[in-house]
């Protein structure tokens, strides 16, 4: 088949592996509904959260100007600070009656109100865009990472996926992507380049691989029915009401292979 990410887009969709491929080989008519998504390039959605968080900040600063000219009875034009500073210093030097410390005083309280609304909302806007880019490298990490791991395993890729993240830290830096176990970053031997995804699945894939027809007898089975088999415990996850591939699965994985619960 030409199309090489449909994996990927049954994922996108949220369709179980294979039905794509099912829909686009059947001679029945399929639809899928793209009502639930907003479909853009990346690019565009990253510059319209970026014009938005401008133009929030923006409008957060002018209506704060706006309140605190109704709340002093200033009257002016313009939404700058410097709009209600000067409309303010005009007003305190007209007022007689009135104390300029103390007003000085009180618009000095507005301002550093101001100021803590404009630094809570940036941390907000900084907060949604760290975890939309965090949510996005952990799906590079996965794509990449499954596109790697070769169609011949003993069991589905997705769980091949949730041993691997288990078992080591993936991320995408600076330098690109990366591999630790322990907080040791995996090198090539040779180079000592950071391992890239297709050497280090070579590296680790044997032991989820198929035999070859008329080797030792198909995959191993030593494991099958024993307290620490991958097959036993995805049983009892299932039984517990807990997904393949879901954080809680993960979750359970990752302590099963820390007590040695659960080997390969």
């Amino acid at each position: 088949m030409a199309l090489e990410n449909i994996q990927e887009l049954e994922q996108t969709f949220g369709l179980e592996e294979g039905k794509l491929k099912e829909m686009i080989t059947s001679e029945d008519n399929h639809k899928i509904d793209l009502e639930p998504y907003v479909i853009s390039k990346k690019e565009d959605y990253e510059s319209r959260l970026e014009n938005i968080k401008k133009e929030s900040k923006v409008a957060a600063v002018e209506i704060a100007i706006k309140n605190a000219r109704n709340e002093l009875g200033l009257d002016f034009q313009g939404k700058t600070m410097e709009n209600l500073l000067e409309s303010f210093k005009a007003k305190v030097e007209a007022d007689s009656k009135i104390e300029p410390n103390q007003k000085v005083s009180e618009l000095q309280k507005d301002l550093d109100t101001l100021r803590k609304a404009n630094g809570d909302w940036e941390g907000k806007f900084n907060d949604l865009q760290g975890t939309y880019k965090q949510k996005e490298q952990q799906r590079t990490i996965n794509n990449t990472l499954l596109k790697a791991i070769p169609d011949n395993t003993t069991i589905p890729k997705e769980d091949v996926l949730a041993i691997l993240r288990a078992k080591y830290d993936f991320s995408i830096g600076d330098d690109g992507f990366e591999i630790a176990k322990d907080g040791v970053v995996q090198k090539n031997t040779t180079t000592l380049n950071k391992l890239t995804p297709k050497e280090f699945m070579t590296d680790v894939i044997n032991p989820y691989l198929k035999k070859p027809d008329g080797g030792a007898g198909g995959s191993d089975s030593s494991n099958d029915g024993k307290e620490t088999s991958l097959e036993l415990f995805t049983k009892k996850m299932a039984d517990k009401g807990i997904s393949v591939g879901s954080e809680k699965y993960n979750q359970e994985m990752s302590l099963a292979i820390s007590n040695k619960t659960l080997t390969f």
